[in-house]
């Protein structure tokens, strides 16, 4: 019985982890084996301490753009962590450039800067050659026709370009007035000005020779432009009060002049005026003048319809018919593009030309003439 109690207890030994090397039999007897040895596990170097679920084990692995997510959940998880838990990187990183915006925002508005930028005056002498005394060149035409109502308007805008201050603008407004910038080209000789009456213009003779020169062709050779001797007929002018040839180009062609005189007129010419007509001005002017006479179109719509509320929308059909006929005469601007404001310049000059043709005769304004309008 002892030695059967003997096998069984070695079985146990071998299943058992625990490391007990002694028995007690029914007697009370404790009986030490020394036969065998106590089981003793050993881990090798190679194997692995950590245990593994199987869960994490068999789950797919986050690969590319999910696993950069996830390490930067990772990592912002932890910052957060760290950054709750820091109060001295609450003051750094928050506090103080809070702090440092109100100290700023409190020294500018205590200390204001004016930011505005003053007008700038626009008027042709800005691209005058600064070396001497500008001799700039400009000029004007008028297109031919017969039409009174045309030609009265052409006259009123050949007395206003022939007055003192009609193209010179506010170069020659008196200094109490305007002050012109830059100063270096504020001269303007009004006591030696006389108002040409009219101004200068073509002679008869004069409209064949530029008939005849328009054509004459130009041509260019290698990188230069080369016109032949009387490519054109030199336009008729006149000396403005401010040192400025004024030319009439009045039955010229004047792209064709402009054109075959821009060597002689670099840095000298930048622009000018053209007065237009539309084409079929007369009937223009003939459908005005009978839709302008209400009590005619009235007695008109009276004997179609015999109606007072047919006449009312019929007047009303004639006014938008009025207000929305082109115009029967336009001004054209001609500028050089490399001057840097000259568009906007000789517009200028135009506007205010406008205006002071529009000013009635020997307006009055407080006991004195009004001698110009500054138009900026």
């Amino acid at each position: 019985m002892a030695f059967i109690r003997k096998l069984f207890k070695r079985h146990a030994k071998f299943n058992n982890t625990s490391s007990n090397t002694s028995s007690t039999d029914a007697d009370g007897d404790t009986d030490e084996d020394s036969d065998v040895d106590p089981v003793v596990e050993l881990l090798t170097e190679y194997e692995s301490t950590a245990v593994v679920p199987v869960e994490a084990a068999t789950a797919e692995r986050n690969t590319g753009c999910r696993l950069y997510l996830q390490q930067c959940h990772a990592y912002v998880s932890k910052r957060k962590q760290c950054v709750l838990r820091s109060k001295r990187g609450w003051i750094l990183e928050v506090a103080l450039p809070a702090i440092a915006v109100i100290i700023m925002m409190a020294v500018i508005a205590s200390y204001p800067v004016d930011m505005t930028q003053p007008s700038m005056p626009l008027h042709p002498w800005l691209m005058s050659n600064r070396r001497d005394i500008p001799h700039l060149q400009t000029f004007f035409s008028f297109k031919p026709t017969n039409i009174s109502s045309i030609r009265t308007t052409r006259e009123a805008y050949s007395q206003a370009i022939a007055s003192a201050r009609g193209w010179s603008g506010t170069r020659c407004l008196p200094h109490s007035v305007y002050k012109l910038v830059p100063e270096k080209y504020a001269y303007c000789n009004l006591k030696d000005y006389t108002v040409p009456s009219p101004l200068p213009a073509l002679t008869p003779e004069g409209i064949q020779k530029v008939e005849a020169t328009e054509k004459v062709s130009c041509s260019c050779k290698g990188a230069d432009f080369f016109c032949p001797a009387g490519a054109y007929v030199p336009p008729p002018n006149h000396l403005l009060p401010t040192t400025d040839f004024l030319m009439n180009l009045t039955n010229y062609n004047v792209s064709n002049y402009l054109i075959k005189s821009r060597n002689e007129a670099i840095l000298k010419r930048y622009g000018g005026l053209t007065f237009m007509i539309t084409e079929n001005g007369s009937a223009v002017i003939a459908v005005k003048r009978l839709l302008s006479n209400q009590s005619r179109v009235e007695s008109l719509l009276n004997a179609l319809f015999n109606d007072p509320n047919a006449t009312t929308i019929g007047l009303d059909v004639v006014n938008f018919l009025l207000a929305d006929l082109p115009p029967t005469q336009y001004s054209r601007l001609w500028y050089h593009n490399k001057g840097f404001a000259s568009s906007t310049a000789y517009l200028n000059v135009l506007h205010n030309l406008q205006l002071r043709m529009l000013l009635a005769k020997n307006k009055v304004v407080q006991g004195k003439a009004l001698p110009s309008v500054v138009l900026l």
